[in-house]
């Protein structure tokens, strides 16, 4: 199955309770799917490793991260970058993780 480029947007849930009730929420009151569709990876670990993946190599992206680490990898297997048009992270704080930091939780809003 070919996937055409934009027309993706990717919700990435640390784990899996609320991930339901969260997507259908976001589908029927701010979502068009005529013109999107919705994807999600369930990460199944804290904000801060998705940070240190990304910063440990500049042309990694949350896609190709996801590809390899996400519960669901398979399911994006045929998902590439450009097939994203905009990407949602739904984590807990978890300001007890040792991997913890302000910091980068900051620069990972601004990437």
């Amino acid at each position: 199955m070919h996937l055409q480029s934009n027309k993706y947007i990717l919700m990435v849930f640390e784990g899996q309770k609320s991930e339901p009730i969260i997507v259908n929420n976001l589908k029927q009151y701010f979502l068009n799917e005529q013109q999107n569709t919705i994807i999600y990876a369930l990460y199944g670990n804290v904000i801060y490793d998705i940070y240190e993946k990304l910063n440990e190599d500049d042309f990694l992206d949350v896609v190709l991260v996801l590809k390899e680490f996400a519960q669901n990898r398979l399911e994006l297997a045929n998902i590439s970058r450009d097939d994203v048009s905009e990407i949602y992270l739904f984590f807990d704080h978890d300001g007890h993780s040792h991997l913890a930091d302000q910091e980068k939780l900051e620069k990972m809003l601004q990437y």
